[in-house]
C-alpha cells in the first residue's frame, strides 16, 4: 500500500507540473502592465494608468518634466502606478519603434508614431507642433522663390516650421547663403549650406542683388 501511495502521490506531482508547462505554453501571464505591441494594436489611451509598464523603457526629461518612453507611448509617474500622457513639445527620444509614417508637408519631413509627430534631431527624433495645412506655407512672395538671402546675424536658428514656437533644428552663421524655396508670412523656407531644408526668420537675413549673385 506504501508503494501505491507513493506512485498516485508521484502521479499527481507530475499532472500538476504538466498542467502549469501548458499553461506557460499557451501563453498564460500574469503581466498586468499594458499590451505588449503588436501590428495594428491600438496605442492605450492618455490618462490611463498601469501598475507597471515594462522595464526596458527610456526615461525623457523636458524641462522639469520626467517621463517615460516605450514603444511609443510616453507614460508619467502616478501615485496609482504610471498614467499615459501626451508629450509636450521638445520632447527628444534616441529612436522611433516600428510602426511609424514618413510625412513630407510643405518639403518638411515629419514622423508620425501614436498621433505623435516628430522630426529628425542631432540626439534623435524631437517631438514637434502637428503640422498645418500645406496651403498655409504657399502662400505670399511667390517670386521669392529660387533667390538666395545672406544671414546677417552671428548665429541663427534654422526652424522645423514658420514660427518661434517650433523646434530648432540646425543653425547657420553670419554670411551663410540660403536659397529660399517657400515663404510664409516673416520667414523663408530654405535650402541650407549642406542641402537640408528648415525655416527661417526674414528679418535676420538680405535677399542678395542678383548681380551680386556668381
Amino acid at each position: 500500500m506504501t508503494l501505491i501511495h507513493l506512485n498516485r502521490h508521484t502521479r499527481l506531482r507530475n499532472l500538476t507540473i504538466g498542467i502549469l508547462a501548458l499553461g506557460l505554453a499557451m501563453g498564460v501571464t500574469v503581466w498586468a502592465g499594458p499590451p505588449m505591441p503588436r501590428k495594428n494594436a491600438p496605442y492605450p489611451q492618455p490618462g490611463r494608468i498601469y501598475q507597471q509598464i515594462p522595464p526596458n523603457h527610456q526615461p525623457v526629461r523636458v524641462g522639469s518634466g520626467h517621463y517615460l518612453f516605450h514603444e511609443g507611448v510616453y507614460y508619467c509617474r502616478d501615485p496609482k502606478g504610471f498614467r499615459v500622457v501626451r508629450p509636450p513639445r521638445g520632447a527628444v527620444v534616441t529612436r522611433l519603434p516600428m510602426g511609424f509614417e514618413t510625412i513630407i508637408v510643405a518639403g518638411i519631413t515629419y514622423f508620425l508614431l501614436a498621433g505623435v509627430y516628430y522630426q529628425k534631431a542631432p540626439s534623435g527624433y524631437v517631438v514637434v507642433d502637428t503640422p498645418q495645412d500645406p496651403v498655409q506655407y504657399q502662400e505670399a512672395n511667390q517670386n521669392a522663390g529660387g533667390s538666395t538671402v545672406v544671414v546677417e546675424v552671428e548665429v541663427l536658428n534654422v526652424r522645423s516650421g514658420p514660427g518661434m514656437s517650433h523646434a530648432v533644428i540646425h543653425q547657420v552663421h553670419y554670411w551663410d547663403t540660403l536659397v529660399i524655396m517657400e515663404t510664409s508670412p516673416g520667414w523663408y523656407y530654405v535650402r541650407l549650406p549642406d542641402s537640408t531644408f528648415g525655416w527661417v526668420a526674414m528679418k535676420f537675413t538680405r535677399i542678395m542683388d542678383p548681380d551680386a549673385q556668381e
